[in-house]
């Protein structure tokens, strides 16, 4: 079995030199420059041409990069309730080994997150974790889509969002309360763009695929309709509003078209990287929600991505267990592991493919998740605090289930080579390595 672990140093009481290291920081001081930089006490303590520092530990780190730590802002939470496929501490992990300093965990708990005293419970039990764990609160007393949730004691308590998370919000009526009663605190509201109505009980998108394969589609209708209805109500009651994930580049054409400043759009990663043909397996790890397009709709999403209509990507991690997937498609719920295979696959096949950049990745998974979240974004700049990422685009590995910290293994991408890996964190006044 392969080892999970880490090495862990506290830099507060231990420096790093890291020699040769490139910049990668868009809109920072020192973006695309190949130097030397020092981290000590928690914080940067030097960049530039530096032989040495007394104290500091020299790291060779030529052909390597360094950023601000990654955040991804969807992270399905299981714990309390589902821990049988996730414990907090394995996500805490899991989250460390992919390079994330930072993660949104939504509310679809057991029960499900929508108090304050939950948001604090959760918060306390997270708080000696090196990746910093955030919490969105449920916009619906236990994410029925039926009534507002106690947003206000949530948002007090830390809640950085709110969302009913893996159920799209489906009653105008209470979506237009909320965008009301928000503007009262600057609350964020995160909603998956689905009409359950029409996605139905749709187990793919509908096409040539789903005929072939004598399945129920969800037609790309099911999210345009969502869509066209919350951008009507943002032009009667216009806030903080991220649609997640948009899987539709047809879609991502009508609220760029509305142009409003607090409305922004994310999507995650199997949307561009794959397309429903991948089905034709039975592959229950294929399954997620909203479901993998077709490859004319991959494209065209690729082609958003590659304009700036996409604001933030994620890894969509949703774990399930053996129960969950190891049964007929049509019986299996949705959802993949993504957190560790994340840089990986978006490397090989987003930036060495030439659809972005890597200045565009970081940008897409360090500063615009922390934009719309409002936090403050962590430059790699001398004196700031070190919250950063440090990685290999060129480092080949192979994703296997030994690598996982938790008991749930639903990844359709085991044994398959990636290249570009995560080489550590530094977070929280300490520098986890990987081993």
């Amino acid at each position: 079995m392969e080892s999970l672990a880490t090495i862990d140093f506290d830099i507060r009481m231990e420096g790093y030199l890291l020699k040769s290291v490139t910049i990668v920081d868009p809109s920072g001081p020192n973006d695309g420059r190949t130097t030397d930089v020092c981290i000590r006490g928690g914080r940067i303590e030097d960049i530039g041409d530096i032989s040495s520092k007394e104290g500091a530990k020299t790291i060779d780190a030529q052909g390597t990069y360094l950023s601000p730590g990654w955040m991804d802002m969807e992270v399905h939470l299981s714990d309390p309730g589902f821990e049988y496929k996730e414990r907090l501490d394995d996500l805490a992990k899991a989250a460390q080994l992919g390079g994330f300093t930072r993660i949104l965990c939504y509310p679809n708990t057991l029960p499900v997150v929508d108090n304050g005293a939950m948001i604090q419970a959760l918060t306390q039990r997270s708080e000696h974790f090196v990746t910093k764990i955030h919490f969105a609160g449920a916009l619906s007393e236990a994410a029925h889509g039926k009534d507002l949730a106690e947003v206000f004691d949530m948002h007090q308590a830390g809640a950085l969002a709110f969302t009913d998370g893996t159920h799209p919000i489906d009653d105008a009526g209470l979506l237009l309360r909320a965008l009301q009663y928000f503007k009262s605190f600057d609350g964020l509201i995160i909603n998956q763009p689905l009409s359950p109505k029409i996605a139905g009980e749709g187990q793919m998108n509908e096409g040539h695929m789903s005929t072939k394969l004598g399945m129920k589609g969800i037609p790309e209708i099911a999210e345009l309709v969502a869509v066209d209805r919350d951008l009507r109500l943002l032009s009667y009651q216009i806030g903080r509003y991220h649609f997640h994930p948009v899987t539709s580049s047809e879609a991502l054409e009508r609220i760029a078209e509305q142009n409003f400043s607090e409305v922004t759009t994310g999507t995650s990663l199997p949307y561009l990287i794959l397309d429903d043909t991948a089905i034709e397996s039975y592959d229950s790890n294929y399954k997620v929600m909203p479901p993998i397009r077709d490859k004319s709709q991959q494209i065209s999403l690729l082609e958003s991505l590659k304009n700036g209509q996409l604001n933030v990507l994620t890894s969509g991690h949703r774990p399930q267990g053996v129960e969950e997937k190891k049964v007929e498609f049509e019986q299996a719920e949705p959802g993949m592991l993504g957190l560790q295979s994340f840089f990986g696959l978006a490397n090989m096949h987003l930036v060495q493919t030439g659809h972005i950049s890597l200045s565009r990745l970081i940008e897409l998974i360090a500063h615009q998740p922390r934009k719309i979240l409002k936090l403050d974004i962590p430059h790699v700049a001398k004196g700031n605090e070190a919250e950063l990422t440090w990685f290999s685009t060129d480092k080949s590995w192979e994703y296997s289930p030994a690598q996982v910290p938790s008991r749930a293994k639903n990844s359709p991408f085991f044994k398959q080579n990636l290249k570009g890996k995560p080489l550590g964190i530094f977070q929280k006044g300490r520098f986890l390595q990987d081993e």
